[in-house]
């Protein structure tokens, strides 16, 4: 999708939708977020203007992490066209980064107001099966490898010292 250099400074959060729309959300002026679909020839908004740091795909749902109001990890359901954003509901309030795998299980970056972050798998009940490494100041869109055994996620202190790391699946070790 091109960048209309009048409106748009930059797109976060990409994701694929089974149809073959990507999705993603487009950075605006005066800190604007709208969430919008392409489907190789035009942009669609999907949702009005709010902040979205990180996107999957999972069950029918579009996963997106809001900040203010009322953040954390929320899903709404996907169809054809826009998302009802009525339809939305609130997964996991500390959550900063998502990734999912094809199971539907999901992989959650959360924290409370300030770090450490921790890494772990949710089940499709929002239950924790597996903690992911260790807590760290710092954790970055997790992510899983298309067979579902290892992740990858940026560690580290924080932006300036920032390591990329694999993790197994199974357990949940480096």
């Amino acid at each position: 999708a091109p960048i209309d250099p009048k409106t748009d400074i930059d797109f976060h959060a990409l994701t694929m939708l089974p149809d073959g729309r990507a999705v993603f959300a487009t950075h605006r002026g005066n800190d604007e977020y709208t969430i919008e679909s392409w489907n190789g020839q035009t942009r669609t908004p999907m949702m009005p203007p709010q902040f979205a740091a990180a996107m999957a795909y999972s069950s029918g749902h579009l996963l997106f992490i809001r900040n203010e109001p009322n953040p954390g990890l929320w899903a709404i359901p996907v169809g054809t066209g826009s998302l009802n954003p009525a339809s939305a509901f609130l997964v996991e309030p500390t959550a900063r980064w998502v990734s999912a795998s094809t199971d539907g299980t999901l992989l959650i970056a959360s924290a409370s107001e300030k770090p450490p972050v921790e890494l772990a798998l949710f089940d499709r009940a929002g239950k924790v099966t597996k903690a992911i490494g260790s807590p760290a100041p710092f954790i970055a869109e997790p992510s899983f490898s298309p067979d579902g055994k290892q992740i990858v996620v940026m560690r580290g202190t924080g932006l300036e010292s920032v390591e990329v790391w694999l993790h197994d699946v199974a357990t949940g070790r480096p």
